[in-house]
């Protein structure tokens, strides 16, 4: 199921407009270039600023994103609402009511029954992130199917062992329930005899891979980018697609 993706989207990467992504496009540009609402008009002090202070559990790393007039159901009633997603270093996707701040749902993307954690900073020999590492990277939203994908990293120490695991979640955007059966673990190898190559075979680690790098959804695959903490090694660069 994961692969490593090494190929060339020039000349076939078409975002479909039911994506929200990293800054708006397959470029990461954070421009929209078919504004219809925001002018210099309406943009100012007097109407235009900052509505809610919302609460969360840790760092956020990840942007927030944005889903208008998303359809809930409401005594047996279609409901309309914009909403906010933020997700937290301690593994933790925040849903909220955007024009109210009222939370809708929050979704703990830990396995908590066998005592995993996210991941303290210590252990990865690096400061880039601190205190803990959990959610990093931006996730994506097909709204299309009212899914978020979502990459946490985790720990989890068994008979005095720690191992160390990263999941891509497919999370409902009405409830945070796990979707098509998932999480998923992200395991890869590749031939090599790099720097930690294993009987011919680079393999990814965990531990020391940083998902820090917004997901991208392209033609009903889910790509995830992974570099390094703080250049401590054996990394490796991986571009994975699910």
């Amino acid at each position: 199921m994961h692969r490593p993706v090494m190929e060339s989207c020039e000349s076939r990467c078409l975002l479909s407009v039911s994506v929200t992504t990293y800054h708006n496009d397959l470029s990461r540009t954070g421009a929209n270039l078919q504004e219809t609402i925001l002018t210099t008009s309406n943009v100012r002090a007097s109407k235009f600023g900052k509505k809610h202070s919302l609460q969360v559990d840790g760092q956020i790393y990840a942007q927030p994103l944005y889903v208008p007039n998303l359809v809930f159901q409401k005594n047996g009633r279609p409901v309309r609402r914009n909403m906010t997603y933020v997700a937290t270093q301690n593994d933790t996707v925040y849903a909220y009511d955007a024009d109210r701040g009222s939370l809708m749902w929050t979704a703990a993307l830990l396995k908590r029954s066998v005592g995993e954690t996210p991941v303290p900073n210590s252990d990865l020999g690096s400061d880039d992130i601190n205190p803990v590492v959990g959610i990093t990277s931006t996730p994506v939203i097909d709204q299309a199917s009212d899914t978020m994908y979502v990459v946490a990293k985790a720990k989890r120490v068994t008979n005095g062992v720690a191992s160390y695991v990263f999941r891509l979640y497919a999370l409902d955007l009405n409830t945070g329930a796990s979707k098509f059966g998932g999480p998923v673990t992200i395991h890869a190898a590749y031939p090599g005899n790099g720097d930690g190559s294993i009987n011919g075979f680079t393999n990814f680690d965990a531990k020391i891979e940083n998902q820090r790098s917004g997901l991208l959804l392209l033609n009903g695959v889910v790509y995830i980018a992974f570099a390094s903490h703080g250049d401590q090694g054996p990394y490796h660069g991986w571009l994975l697609g699910v």
